[in-house]
């Protein structure tokens, strides 16, 4: 073999040989094969825990607007939506549960979770008499005031009692009092909670995103105590997605964290107490002031009273005067019949006259007296009567101011 041909041998050899390099082992696809399989097992197993996390963000992003849409709500009407009797999202206010009333709250489209399901909704909703009731998705009168008032009825004595001071005006204050009254309620199974036996809570309302799939095979896609019957007001507690057996999610607005999120505390504070704490002490001066003017009047009559004694008092010493007066001459006469025997009773006679002079005098002294205090009396009835015209015209402002504060409410209508 020549060398030109050993030279094409050595190509092919080289040719041949690169061509193998370029191709797998046995082992080496086994273990390629192993690898994607660990991977999609992986992947596998990661997916739907992605996508329920991605589902639950998409959820809580969600409820988060629904719940500024129904504040909105709270806001311009004074109390919660009702639900919907089906995904039309027109509130049925004969239903605790149903559907999301999306377009009673102004949105255009049903609102749906990930796997296309409409969202639920509940409210609590226990119509009682006067100021227990709990009816949150109707505005009535149930804050009743405790103020001391006569309404500026002047000789009226204020009585202090509990009142609703603007009948057939409900607003938001009527509201806090409901939730007020929600947060202390007994429990009561008929009724929106969550939970069940020594962890049953009453909640305002609730919003139910029954999840992506029916996870634990019973009631369709609601899982555990969550159904779609209307009747049924039990939930489950709110919680993170709780495991493979369920992947609803529930969010759940107690009646403090409403009460607060309508800044509650300061409204009571300052309309339902101050205000009308205010007017009660309006009122308790206006009465007292005018209590004041009877005690000055009768003061003045008593003065007048007093110079007219000190009046009789001057006729009397005057009276007594002129009779003593007249016993002088006839103790002079007696004397002088007796012979001096009856002398004594001249200077006792002078005497009189004397203290009879005397008593006219202290009686003048007494009359000035008793005059200066007419006119002071006069002068208080003067003063305290135009005081009293002044806490009159207090009074009435500060009882329209009450009435003004408790229209308003939680929000200027």
């Amino acid at each position: 073999m020549d060398s030109h041909q050993t030279n094409i041998s050595k190509k092919g050899f080289r040719h041949v040989k690169a061509i193998k390099n370029l191709g797998y082992t046995l082992i080496e696809m086994s273990i390629a094969v192993m690898i994607i399989g660990l991977v999609v097992t992986v992947l596998a197993d990661l997916y739907p825990k992605i996508t329920e996390s991605s589902a639950k963000k998409q959820s809580e992003i969600q409820t988060e607007r629904l719940e500024q849409a129904i504040l909105g709500f709270v806001f311009a009407q004074g109390r919660l939506p009702c639900p919907s009797a089906d995904i039309n999202g027109v509130e049925n206010c004969a239903l605790q549960k149903g559907d999301f009333p999306f377009r009673t709250l102004g949105m255009s489209s049903p609102i749906r979770n990930q796997a296309g399901l409409a969202l639920r909704y509940a409210v609590f909703d226990k119509a009682l008499t006067g100021a227990a009731d709990m009816e949150l998705t109707v505005l009535k009168d149930r804050y009743e005031a405790y103020i001391a008032t006569d309404n500026n009825s002047v000789g009226i004595t204020p009585v202090a009692q509990s009142s609703v001071l603007n009948p057939g005006a409900p607003n938001g204050l009527d509201l806090c009092h409901a939730l007020s009254n929600g947060s202390s309620t007994s429990n009561d199974t008929t009724y929106l909670h969550t939970g069940s036996g020594a962890l049953l809570e009453h909640v305002a309302y609730l919003i139910h995103d029954s999840g992506l799939s029916d996870a634990d095979n019973v009631n369709g896609v609601f899982d555990g105590s969550n159904t779609s019957t209307a009747t049924d007001l039990g939930f489950d507690q709110p919680s993170n997605i709780t495991g493979h057996s369920n992947d609803d999610y529930v969010y759940v607005k107690s009646f403090n964290q409403l009460w607060s999120d309508l800044d509650c505390s300061s409204v009571i504070s300052s309309v339902g107490h101050a205000h009308p704490n205010t007017a009660s002490a309006s009122a308790i001066m206006n009465q007292a002031l005018a209590d004041y003017k009877v005690q000055a009047e009768l003061a003045a009559d008593v003065a007048g009273a007093d110079i007219a004694a000190a009046a009789a008092a001057i006729l009397s010493g005057a009276s007594g005067t002129a009779s003593a007066a007249a016993t002088i001459p006839i103790a002079t006469s007696e004397s002088i019949n007796t012979a001096g025997a009856a002398a004594a009773t001249a200077p006792l006679s002078v005497a009189a006259v004397v203290a009879a002079a005397a008593s006219v005098v202290t009686a003048s002294v007494v009359t000035g007296m008793a005059a200066a205090n007419k006119i002071g009396a006069d002068q208080l009835v003067v003063d305290v009567n135009a005081k009293l015209i002044e806490i009159n015209t207090l009074n009435a402002s500060i009882y329209s101011n009450v009435l003004l504060a408790d229209d308003a409410g939680i929000y200027q209508r």
